[in-house]
């Protein structure tokens, strides 16, 4: 027969992990005024955070990175918008950038941290 406690206690660290959780206790951020395309930014909140970045092309490819991995691409295929956005989770101590083989602009960038 096995039995389980039913109360975990010492460095288990459960509470935390769910109280800081992405999403608990964080907000929407505009961030597209300190941001910048081509330039490689770290997640050093101590926590998860959500990446939305809304960009348009005329002309070629635009990337979206974390720690060197593709995680999102957009090209100019669509004659109506040009674009889209491309988003992702960017783990604690993480680095991301968006590059672009094209003509792009930034047209909002936001996090939820």
């Amino acid at each position: 027969r096995c039995v389980m406690a039913t109360v975990i206690r010492g460095s288990d660290n459960f509470d935390t992990a769910v109280t800081l959780g992405l999403g608990i206790g964080q907000t929407w951020q505009n961030v597209t005024s300190s941001r910048a395309i081509s330039t490689t930014y770290t997640n050093s909140t101590g926590r998860p955070i959500y990446i939305a970045i809304r960009c348009t092309t005329t002309a070629g490819t635009i990337l979206l990175e974390v720690d060197g991995l593709n995680v999102g691409r957009l090209q100019d295929n669509d004659p109506v918008t040009n674009g889209g956005v491309m988003s992702a989770i960017v783990p604690n101590g993480s680095s991301y950038i968006v590059l672009y083989g094209a003509t792009v602009s930034m047209v909002a960038w936001s996090e939820l941290r």
